[in-house]
């Protein structure tokens, strides 16, 4: 979910999701689409591993909340 420079991070964390090409090019027409998705994978993983807002911007370098 969370690519670039951060995708093997987010793989390796399960922070990532399977979608179909269809759905990929939306997330990129779409921002806010992209945005909110991001905003709920964050919220997952900090519940996942009993993060802090600050622990996710230390791991990913930016928080999407």
């Amino acid at each position: 979910m969370f690519h670039g420079s951060n995708r093997q991070r987010s793989k390796a964390l399960g922070c990532w999701v399977t979608i179909c090409d269809e759905c990929h090019a939306l997330l990129h027409a779409q921002p806010n689409i992209e945005r909110q998705l991001k905003e709920t994978m964050q919220k997952t993983c900090m519940e996942a591993y009993g993060w802090s807002v600050d622990d996710f911007r230390k791991a990913f370098g930016k928080s999407w909340i």
